[in-house]
């Protein structure tokens, strides 16, 4: 099995591009963005956001997609992997020098999926680790962001239904897929 290094990535990652500088500094193979949708209690389902010029993200994305859906979570929509020309709220990652995707797997403003999620982050973790695997097979450094949580001022993101934060969940996702390297 291939080395990974995981590379915590942190700072604003929208408006001065920290963490795409990092990654860069890092020399990352690639990077996940740990992010969580947030709507009404019955919207659900989950995404992943890919570079829209960049084969090997869309790729990565595909990957990343298939094996969340494994895992037992269903797609948002028919169309789960999105270039960032269509999700442009995650355009900020087009600003990456490497592959890099979005992770949106699931609502936490649903209950279902977000008790899903709370007996459950083990097996989305890997789900992404399988995705990452595969991908890189020759192993390497693989950015990994937290979302909201890092940035150079606090920001929780979306509340989960069950009271804690998209900032806590990706988080704790982040460091199990971490350890899993």
């Amino acid at each position: 099995m291939a080395t990974f290094q995981p590379i915590i990535l942190t700072g604003d990652y929208v408006a001065t591009h920290d963490r795409q500088q990092q990654a860069l500094n890092e020399q990352c193979l690639g990077v996940v963005e740990f992010h969580f949708s947030s709507a009404v209690p019955a919207a659900q389902g989950g995404e992943v956001h890919h570079k829209q010029t960049d084969d090997g993200s869309r790729e990565f994305a595909v990957a990343m997609w298939s094996e969340i859906a494994a895992a037992g979570l269903p797609p948002h929509g028919n169309q789960p992997v999105k270039s960032t020309a269509v999700a442009t709220r995650s355009g900020w990652i087009d600003y990456y020098q490497m592959m890099a995707i979005v992770l949106e797997p699931l609502f936490i403003s649903n209950q279902a999926q977000a008790d899903w999620l709370h007996q459950n982050a083990g097996t989305l973790a890997d789900a992404i680790t399988a995705a990452i695997n595969g991908t890189f097979l020759d192993g390497g450094r693989i950015g990994l962001s937290a979302g909201h949580a890092g940035k150079s001022t606090p920001d929780p993101g979306a509340s989960c239904i069950n009271g804690d934060t998209e900032a806590d969940h990706t988080v704790a996702l982040r460091d199990l897929v971490a350890q899993r390297f």
